[in-house]
């Protein structure tokens, strides 16, 4: 049996997070893609949807872990965090910018972010103008840059994360 949340006001469920809050966040960085309000908060959501459904559904039921991910952690909370990053390696960017916001350091493998913006390009239908553009991005992204020197654009990211945790969540 699932449990409820207690200290979020009316948000109770990893299934209330991900549609309440974490689909409107990303909405919102979609309107503003270079937003960092919009993306930390994102980045908060998403990687600690890991931990609500380990306290809600998972901590002490190894056969609901076995059966909705077909596999039983016996390391706890950890080895279940360390799994869903291996599932998807993208949580790996939002746990460094939400580790990285909140105690400015993260455990990930993640040194930095980037606002990146794009000027000039001779790609035809890509003319840029300062940070607007015909037919391009609309000027540039936000970046979380890997320690192995690798840059991954944080929306992308993002919507992989939103993907993998509505897979796991419609397992329910």
């Amino acid at each position: 049996m699932a449990t409820r949340a207690t200290f979020s006001f009316s948000i109770n469920t990893a299934e209330e997070l991900l549609t309440r809050v974490l689909l409107k966040d990303v909405a919102d960085l979609e309107k503003s893609p270079r937003d960092s309000r919009h993306a930390i908060h994102s980045a908060f959501i998403a990687w600690h949807i890991y931990e609500w459904l380990w306290g809600t559904r998972f901590k002490s039921d190894f056969t609901e872990q076995k059966r909705v991910l077909g596999k039983v952690f016996r390391g706890g909370k950890r080895e279940f965090a360390t799994w869903c990053a291996k599932e998807c390696p993208e949580l790996k960017s939002m746990q460094g910018v939400a580790e990285g916001s909140k105690h400015l350091g993260t455990s990930a493998p993640v040194i930095g972010t980037a606002n990146r913006s794009f000027a000039g390009s001779s790609q035809l239908g890509n003319f840029v103008l300062g940070d607007a553009s015909l037919g391009g991005t609309g000027g540039g992204r936000l970046e979380v840059i890997n320690s192995d020197g690798t840059t991954v654009d944080f929306l992308a990211a993002l919507k992989t994360v939103v993907t993998f945790w509505a897979a796991i969540l419609k397992r329910f």
